[in-house]
């Protein structure tokens, strides 16, 4: 059998055929059909399998079916169909199971993922599992719950437990012992396996209600062992059942009336209302400043949209937004979802319902929000666009701006990037008119921007009160005296730190070595509410020592700070102050977000302390002063684009405060304030900055002026992994020998070279043309296809980090 690498859409006459093939299989003369089904693996290929009859009529490309993979039952994406099988017919195994009917895939989202594994370098299994995002590995059908049935005559079960119990007997009396039904030997020995599935049994037969089986579990107390053989014995089965969407688990958000507009804003509606209307795909970069009202722009065009009888996506950058970009659209919107995996599966398959049944018509959430399955989606509004966190880490490692933009492509819709400091890929974009521009440049109600004050940190510990030294090397004299003043005044403040932790690594004076991970060439991290030393890489930990692990001689010295420092830091300098801390170690769970920063918004916290999640868009009237702890971590990085994320992020953070009527006011602590990225951050000054990083990255030809693909190779064996790695290098070299515009670098050990236990190694490939980039990642797919055992290969396009 022969299936396209892509499989063809499906015709208009789709549904004429699926119904043509229901009336065949009823009348028994359906000719034999096969399906093509992929899993998600790096194997970049189809699987043949034989349809059953009762499943000739209902299975579509897109849906998710169950069949046998090797000795395991899994669950594969059916990407066609055919009446024509090049295998031996009767060596096909057929499916097990149509999960889904309807499909969960649309065929236009079927495309997208055939895009994403062709650009992307990823099997189409991987793609296609990641459009369903939440629902990758179903334990079950979608929507259904699995009821515990007795599956032979009542009669039947009863001779059944019989034989349990007389079994159970039997081997009481010969080994000489009185068997005692209710409870378990006196001398601590298991009950028996027939005793447990006897008591199985016993509350199936004595019981009026249906039980799932972690009920039955639960009432028995026992695992799910005994269930599991009494189902291979033929004597339970399961009922499967639809299950309805669940009750709306959102707060109830009253409407609010929309704001009058500004001339900007007016403006900018105006601009994309236009363009809507001239064609039917665009892209445009709205670029505000921050406080400038680019979310008000949003709710006005999709207004427009909903009044279509159309959807909007709308994404942001973190689970933290979520909760006040859904109460913004909720008081202006009937029918908001929420997407992202912070949701419990039940809350995300309900969701999904609503999306896909139109009741819900605007999605809000993190990457995987944008294949939210909308019917007819009219929007796609990328909010942050210029944040890391829109590029997955793991395959397919894509970006989600950038397939928004294909996705809108093939939907006919139209995609809007917002950003107050954008990528340089998006600005170049616009510049070469791909992309069209709209820009607000001034605050609602022309507030002014913060002001921002840099402090040296070298002048600080140098000008500092030698008997001032709680917080020395943390909060500056200048940030202590505004902050103490700012909660005086009862107003709010928010300290960024991007480390978390207490201190940053434990350091040796003998040895003159810091503590480091077993499994990874970074240091330990001191996490006192944890009592532990914590890799960040691996997660692995241990106790502190008191002496240096690696001489045993040496006293250990703290060096660095995190935010959990700077919490405490801040609580015993204002012991009368609300502070709380908002990084991954202390926001473990979804109402962890939400509480946090409704208690902000209500103003029972003084001081809101936290790493990047604290940054982003996040908009309180009452927040007049924000601390950059140590703006220049990020500049350190062995990474090209370090100095436009340090200079992103200061932005960002910058313009938290001073977005009502009370002034704001910034203070960045650095240890090299002379750095340009520090500067124009602190200037607001978004210009200077692109000009002087775009003239750079065209001067060393990196990206936006090339395509990158970075090829990782890991390993425990050094020397596999550094051949690989040259094998790697020398096929790309002689393959893209003939492409004027295509670069190999390396191959070189990666800036961390050992991590969880394994070497890396990576080499470069830079392309000019896309066609030069179409050849490397064809070439790396098959490579990748043809893994060796000692070795791994991670193929990255666009990589967002190179460390």
């Amino acid at each position: 059998m022969t299936f396209p690498e892509a499989a063809a859409p499906p015709d208009a006459d789709a549904d004429t055929n699926r119904d043509a093939r229901a009336a065949a299989a009823l009348e028994g003369d359906a000719p034999p059909l096969f399906a093509a089904v992929v899993f998600q693996t790096p194997l970049d290929r189809a699987y043949t399998y034989a349809v059953p009859g009762p499943l000739a009529g209902a299975l579509q490309a897109g849906a998710r079916v169950e069949a046998e993979f090797g000795r395991r039952v899994e669950t594969g994406i059916c990407v066609g169909l055919s009446s024509t099988c090049d295998l031996d017919p009767r060596r096909v195994k057929p499916l097990r199971r149509l999960v889904d009917d309807p499909p969960l895939l649309t065929t236009r989202l079927l495309d997208l993922g055939k895009w994403m594994a062709a650009y992307y370098a990823a099997s189409l299994g991987e793609a296609l599992f990641a459009l369903l995002s939440g629902e990758a590995a179903p334990r079950g059908p979608a929507r259904v719950v699995r009821y515990l049935r007795l599956a032979l005559p009542r009669a039947d079960i009863e001779r059944a437990v019989a034989d349990l119990e007389l079994a159970v007997l039997t081997r009481a009396e010969r080994r000489g012992e009185r068997l005692h039904r209710s409870r378990p030997p006196e001398d601590g020995r298991p009950e028996p396996a027939e005793e447990k599935q006897a008591k199985v049994l016993r509350v199936l037969l004595n019981t009026e209600h249906d039980y799932t089986a972690p009920q039955v579990q639960r009432l028995t107390g026992y695992t799910g062992s005994p269930i599991q053989t009494l189902a291979r014995r033929g004597l339970v089965s399961y009922e499967v059942r639809p299950v309805t969407a669940p009750a709306d688990w959102r707060p109830a958000v009253p409407f609010a009336p929309p704001p009058t507009l500004t001339a900007e804003q007016s403006a900018a509606v105006e601009f994309l209302r236009a363009e809507r209307r001239a064609k039917d795909f665009g892209v445009t970069l709205l670029q505000g400043v921050t406080g400038s009202g680019k979310t008000e722009v949003y709710l006005r065009l999709i207004e427009e949209v909903v009044a279509e009888g159309k959807s909007a996506i709308v994404l942001v950058p973190e689970i933290a937004l979520t909760p006040q970009a859904t109460r913004v659209f909720s008081e202006r919107f009937e029918g908001v979802a929420v997407l992202h995996s912070m949701l419990t599966e039940r809350e995300r398959r309900g969701e999904k319902l609503r999306i896909r049944s139109g009741e819900a018509r605007i999605v809000i959430g993190p990457r995987s929000a944008l294949f939210a399955p909308t019917p007819r989606l009219g929007l796609i509004v990328v909010d942050e666009e210029q944040e890391p966190s829109f590029k997955q880490q793991n395959a397919p490692r894509y970006h989600a701006r950038d397939v928004a933009v294909v996705r809108a492509r093939g939907e006919g819709c139209h995609v809007v990037l917002g950003s107050a400091s954008p990528s340089l890929e998006t600005i170049h974009n616009v510049q070469i008119g791909k992309y069209a521009r709209v820009r607000l440049t001034r605050r609602i109600g022309d507030l002014p921007m913060p002001a921002v004050t840099v402090v040296d940190m070298h002048r600080d510990a140098q000008e500092r009160d030698p008997r001032d030294r709680l917080g020395a090397g943390t909060l500056s004299v200048e940030l202590m005296r505004r902050l103490a003043d700012t909660v005086a005044r009862r107003e709010q403040a928010i300290l960024f730190l991007n480390r978390r932790g207490y201190h940053a690594t434990l350091w040796c004076a003998a040895c003159r070595q810091a503590v480091t991970c077993a499994s990874c060439d970074v240091p330990l991290t001191w996490h006192k509410s944890l009592g532990r030393l914590l890799c960040h890489l691996c997660a692995d930990s241990r106790p502190r020592a008191s002496r240096c692990p690696a001489c045993n001689r040496g006293t250990l010295t703290e060096f660095g700070l995190g935010t959990e420092k700077v919490e405490e830091v801040v609580a015993a300098r204002l012991p009368g102050a609300v502070v709380r801390r908002m990084d991954s170690d202390a926001m473990r769970a979804r109402e962890d977000y939400e509480d946090v920063l409704a208690a902000f918004r209500r103003g029972e916290i003084d001081v809101l302390v936290g790493t990047q999640m604290v940054a982003k868009g996040l908009d309180f009237p009452n927040v007049t002063l924000v601390g950059v702890i140590c703006a220049d971590l990020g500049l350190h990085l062995p990474d090209f684009r370090a100095g436009e994320r340090t200079f992103q992020l200061v932005m960002q953070v910058a313009g938290r405060p001073g977005r009502a009527v009370k002034p704001g006011s910034v203070v960045v602590q650095t240890w090299m304030p002379d750095q340009p990225e520090i500067r124009l951050a602190a200037a607001h000054d978004v210009d200077g900055f692109v000009a002087r990083e775009m003239a750079l990255r065209e001067e060393t030809w990196y990206p936006p002026f090339c395509h990158l693909v970075r090829v990782e190779v890991l390993g425990k064996n050094l020397g596999a992994v550094r051949a690989a790695a040259e094998a790697a290098a020398a096929t790309l070299r002689e393959r893209l020998a003939n492409e004027p515009r295509a670069r190999v670098l390396g191959p070189s050990p990666c800036p961390i070279e050992f991590v969880r236990d394994r070497f890396r190694w990576q080499v470069l490939i830079k392309a000019g043309t896309a066609a030069a980039l179409g050849r490397a990642v064809r070439l790396l797919r098959q490579r990748r296809a043809e893994r060796e055992r000692a070795v791994q290969v991670i193929v990255d396009v666009d990589p967002t980090q190179l460390a």
